[in-house]
C-alpha cells in the first residue's frame, strides 16, 4: 500500500506572519510557514499542504470558502483522503467553516489556533469597536471596500506591510471592524451585521449559512476539533474559542480547548518551537 494511503495529510489555511498581525481574508499569503506544525508533521511522515485561497473584499465568502473545500478535495484525490485541516487567524475560521460542509472526505481532525470563528458573535456586529485605534476618515475606508467588491481584480495572496499603518489593506481591516461590516462583506448583504444584532442569525440566509460555522456547522459527526488561543489575545479574543468549545461539548463533539496562558496573537509564530522535543523534556 502506498505510503499516501495510510498516513494523514495536514493541509494548513494559514495566513499570518512571524508578526503579531490580523489579516481576517483580506490580507495574507502562503510564504509564511507555521515551522512548529511543519516539523510535527515531518516527524510523523505526513505530508503538509498549504493551498492559497482569494481575498476578501473582492472575493466573496462563499468563493473563499469554495477554495478551501476544493483544496481539500484535490488532496484528497491526488495525495491521501486522510486529511487534517489546520489554520490560525482566519485560516483557523476557514478551517472550522471547511470541516463542518465538506462531507467527503471527512477530514480525521480539525486544529484552530487563535481563530475568528463566529462573525455572528458580538464583536462584529456591534460597530463602534476599532480594532487598533479609530480609522481615520471611516466613510471613505468604507467607500474603498465597496469600490473593491465591485472590482474584476480578485486577489489570491497579498504579503503583511512592513507598516500596517500605512497599508490600504490594513485600513480596510480595522474598517470592517469599527464599521462591524464584515457579515455584510463576506454575504454581500448590506446591513446584515446590524439584522443579526437585532434578530439573531436567523436574519442569515440559507445559502449563506456556511459561512456562520459557529452558529450553524456545529454537529454531532464534525471531527475532532483542537482550539489553541491565547487569553491574552487583543486582536482575536479568547472567548471565540471558549464559546465555540463550549458549544461544542454541549452537542457531543470531541474537543479540546487548549488556553495559552498570557500570549497573545501570533504566538506560535516562533521558528524554535518544537513539539515533540518538549514533549520528550518533560517526560
Amino acid at each position: 500500500m502506498p505510503q499516501s494511503d495510510y498516513l494523514p495529510t495536514t493541509i494548513t489555511l494559514y495566513r499570518d506572519n512571524a508578526k503579531k498581525n490580523y489579516s481576517v481574508q483580506v490580507i495574507g499569503e502562503t510564504t509564511f510557514t507555521p515551522h512548529w506544525l511543519v516539523k510535527a508533521c515531518h516527524a510523523r511522515g505526513w505530508t503538509y499542504a498549504t493551498p492559497s485561497y482569494r481575498l476578501l473584499p473582492e472575493a466573496t465568502g462563499l468563493e473563499i470558502l469554495s477554495d478551501a473545500c476544493d483544496a481539500v478535495q484535490w488532496l484528497s484525490k491526488n495525495i491521501s483522503d486522510r486529511i487534517v485541516i489546520a489554520g490560525s487567524s482566519a485560516g483557523g475560521y476557514l478551517a472550522l467553516a471547511a470541516s463542518s460542509h465538506i462531507v467527503r472526505p471527512r477530514p480525521l481532525a480539525v486544529l484552530s489556533v487563535y481563530g475568528v470563528l463566529d462573525f455572528a458573535s458580538k464583536r462584529y456586529i456591534e460597530s463602534g469597536q476599532p480594532l487598533l485605534g479609530p480609522v481615520k476618515d471611516l466613510p471613505e475606508a468604507l467607500e474603498e471596500v465597496n469600490a473593491a467588491m465591485n472590482s474584476s481584480h480578485v486577489l489570491d495572496g497579498y504579503a503583511f506591510p512592513q507598516d500596517p499603518s500605512t497599508d490600504q489593506r490594513f485600513r480596510w481591516i480595522c474598517a470592517l471592524h469599527q464599521a462591524a461590516r464584515y457579515p455584510d462583506v463576506l454575504t454581500r448583504i448590506p446591513g446584515l451585521a446590524g439584522r443579526i444584532a437585532t434578530e439573531g442569525v436567523s436574519a442569515i440566509p440559507e445559502q449563506y449559512r456556511p459561512l456562520f460555522p459557529a452558529s450553524f456547522g456545529l454537529k454531532l459527526d464534525l471531527p475532532p476539533t483542537v482550539l489553541l488561543h491565547g487569553n491574552a489575545d487583543v486582536m482575536v479574543e479568547f472567548s471565540q474559542s471558549a464559546s465555540v468549545a463550549e458549544k461544542m461539548e454541549a452537542l457531543g463533539i470531541k474537543v479540546h480547548l487548549e488556553c495559552a496562558e498570557g500570549q497573545g496573537h501570533g504566538f506560535d509564530a516562533r521558528s524554535d518551537i518544537d513539539l515533540d522535543k518538549e514533549d520528550t523534556e518533560q517526560d
